[in-house]
């Protein structure tokens, strides 16, 4: 597996990952809205991971 577009893992604060989780929650009730299950991402992608991701992003930038 080519795991160059994978970021370095980085330590998420407590506010970071509460964030990532009401993130992922949003994400998931949107999604449902549309008939796609959690089990449907996970298939693809490691949602949980991209909320996070997403979450540090801003702070990645500076």
């Amino acid at each position: 597996m080519d795991t160059a577009h994978i970021p370095a893992q980085r330590t998420a604060t407590a506010q970071q990952r509460y964030d990532a989780a009401a993130l992922l929650r949003d994400v998931l009730a949107a999604a449902a809205r549309h008939g796609v299950t959690a089990d449907d991402f996970a298939r693809t992608v490691d949602l949980s991971a991209v909320c996070l991701d997403v979450i540090q992003a801003p702070a990645a930038r500076t």
